[in-house]
């Protein structure tokens, strides 16, 4: 079953997120507000028109592809991104991202989704994508780069880093 473009029976959550608005449309009450919790820091005004829509279909008998892990196939206009527990397309052109969700942990496969629209629309408006680690200590900001070994995260995770 395919979900309409703008179901007016969905949930609508609005947010802002790196300057762009966004609205979240779900079918799923619960799952809904398990969005709207985790996304509270990220609220965005529900009379703004979204620059992107992002339409989610939560289906328990929804089958995605059988995966170890997460693939993205890229067409000329839509990119197609087939993880554990969902489906999803994306039409960064028309800023509009459709996700078929499954599984036991339908908040993670929808915030993964969402962080890789960001990534899409980020190089599509000729931004930069960096593998980071990010932290704030006394009004300062500190990045540290580097590859998934680099051990970035246990940087972060020290009470009391020491930095130049």
């Amino acid at each position: 079953m395919v979900p309409e473009l703008f179901p007016t029976n969905y949930r609508h959550i609005p947010l802002m997120i790196g300057g762009l608005s966004f609205l979240l449309l779900c079918n799923d009450a619960a799952l809904a507000e398990r969005l709207r919790e985790r996304y509270r820091a990220f609220r965005g005004r529900a009379e703004t028109t979204p620059q992107v829509l992002m339409n989610i279909y939560r289906d328990d008998d929804f089958e995605p592809p059988v995966l170890e892990g997460q693939q993205m196939i890229y067409t000329p206009a839509t990119h197609r991104l087939l993880t554990v527990g969902s489906e999803a397309t994306f039409n960064i052109e028309m800023g509009l991202i459709q996700q078929w969700v499954s599984g036991r942990h339908p908040v993670d496969c929808v915030e993964y989704c969402l962080r890789v629209g960001l990534a899409l629309l980020a190089v599509h408006h000729g931004g930069l994508l960096l593998h980071a680690a990010g932290l704030v200590r006394h009004e300062r900001a500190y990045i540290f780069l580097g590859n998934r070994a680099a051990a970035k995260r246990p940087l972060l995770a020290m009470p009391h880093p020491t930095v130049c």
